[in-house]
């Protein structure tokens, strides 16, 4: 209808509505092809959420390129998760690093040490993924995502060595925790290993 600038406004309040949905992913596209500058950190965003992950892992590392961009830290932890979800698991630990160390506190910073560890799974490194998990709740003891951290550990170690090289942690995990529901799957865990 010739009136450019009120669809690419529209285009854009889709965006804003809701960044993980396939129309906000719809309007970016649209956004992009009529030449509209858009916020690189939406870009990834939309194009992550509907699983367009080349393009969301190009578009983080533009924000990241940009020193002044607000979303550099969440960008960094969306690096990694479009390299994981692509399958390079080494690139996205790598990633996972870099945003752990970068924004220790950040609200995203425990699942990020999680994440990380399962890329370095992934990757063919359990020791690593297990140094990882430790790393995390030595670092952050208080922090809830702490006895999901150390059952995951235990689980690399069964998978690589077998359950009774696992009792002992599983025994530490629900002693340490008990009021964790991951002590009573540790419980459970640590009796099938003598049975």
């Amino acid at each position: 209808a010739g009136r450019k600038a009120e669809a690419l406004r529209l285009y854009q309040a889709a965006v804003d509505e809701d960044v993980r949905s396939e129309a906000a992913y719809l309007a970016m596209v649209r956004l992009v092809e009529a030449g509209a500058k858009v916020d690189e950190f939406q870009r990834g965003l939309a194009d992550y959420h509907n699983g367009v992950y080349w393009l969301a892992a190009a578009a983080f590392q533009r924000v990241l390129d940009d020193p002044r961009h607000p979303q550099r830290e969440a960008a960094r932890l969306y690096l990694a998760r479009s390299y994981k979800a692509l399958g390079l698991f080494s690139t996205a630990a790598e990633a996972y690093r870099l945003a752990v160390q970068e924004a220790p506190q950040a609200s995203w910073a425990g699942d990020a040490w999680l994440e990380w560890a399962d890329a370095l799974k992934q990757a063919g490194q359990p020791e690593e993924a297990r140094r990882v998990l430790q790393d995390f709740a030595r670092k952050s003891p208080q922090h809830p995502l702490v006895p999901q951290a150390l059952w995951r550990r235990a689980q690399v170690l069964e998978a690589a060595k077998g359950c009774l090289a696992a009792l002992e942690e599983y025994r530490a995990l629900a002693a340490s925790f008990p009021r964790s529901p991951y002590a009573v799957d540790a419980l459970v865990q640590a009796g099938l290993c003598l049975y």
